[in-house]
């Protein structure tokens, strides 16, 4: 599935380029609870068939994808030094539009949310674009 596909090779990269990532979780479905920060939770919104895109054989489709990306933080101390917690989600928000930009997803939103535990800042981004695959049912 393109869902699981896009989540494993955008966790492999957050954690390979993050300053972060020994700290970094990431999920691809919310957690009963955020223990650790930052958190990063990327779901799929929508996934519809892209009809236009299809080949004519069908052993190629297009997808319209939608993702939406939430980002949490706290203050993080890393080597001695403290981040707070929008210098901690501005470098992962840098890094996730890297990668959805490398995908050829849109960013739609991204804007600050208000969290229920104030300690805790969220960022939110969503994305959108037409991706291919091949059929492998056929």
């Amino acid at each position: 599935m393109i869902e699981e596909e896009l989540f494993k090779e955008y966790k492999a990269f957050m954690l390979a380029n993050s300053i972060f990532s020994s700290t970094l979780d990431i999920f691809s479905s919310t957690p009963q609870s955020i223990i650790k920060f930052p958190t990063i939770i990327m779901k799929e919104i929508n996934n519809t068939d892209y009809t236009q895109g299809n080949s004519i054989d069908k052993l190629e489709y297009v997808s319209t994808l939608n993702y939406r990306v939430s980002i949490y933080s706290k203050q993080v101390v890393k080597d001695g030094v403290k981040y707070q917690p929008k210098q901690v989600i501005n470098e992962l928000r840098k890094l996730t539009q890297d990668f959805f930009r490398n995908v050829g997803l849109n960013r739609d939103v991204d804007r600050p949310v208000d969290n229920i535990d104030l300690s805790i800042s969220r960022q939110e981004m969503t994305f959108s674009g037409h991706l291919r695959s091949w059929n492998n049912y056929l």
